[in-house]
């Protein structure tokens, strides 16, 4: 077990350099799924696809009509948006008849989304001064 040097706070910064080497190492070997984690959010970044992945979350299936009036787009919108959810392999679609229906790829995505919502409905977000309900107080 290595040993860890430890550092004197003062505040927020430390008062000393120093780190645990072998940490550091075993840490930044794993760095590498970093990028396809910053895809990841960067889709999801996108309030539409955030609602899409969301809606998809909620039922096993749904056609792209629904998802639609799900989002309140049109079709040709949500076709794109759920093209970028495919790329990276977030949803899926499968073709039954004249329909298609999505999904979610797999229990992962669903996780994320149920674990992101979790958080989120925590969180207390911090409007803009002037925003519409500071105006009414």
């Amino acid at each position: 077990m290595p040993t860890r040097k430890r550092a004197v706070l003062s505040g927020q910064v430390c008062e000393i350099f120093t780190f645990d080497e072998e940490l550091v190492a075993r840490i930044r070997q794993q760095l590498a799924t970093v990028e396809g984690l910053s895809r990841v959010f960067k889709v999801l970044g996108d309030e539409t696809r955030a609602k899409i992945v969301f809606a998809l979350a909620q039922a096993e299936r749904l056609c792209v009509c629904d998802i639609a009036q799900i989002v309140g787009l049109s079709l040709p919108a949500v076709s794109h948006h759920l093209r970028v959810l495919r790329e990276l392999d977030m949803a899926r679609a499968t073709k039954e008849g004249k329909m298609v229906f999505y999904s979610l790829a797999d229990d992962h995505v669903a996780a994320l989304v149920k674990q992101g919502a979790a958080h989120a409905s925590e969180i207390k977000f911090h409007r803009p001064e002037g925003s519409a309900n500071q105006r009414a107080k």
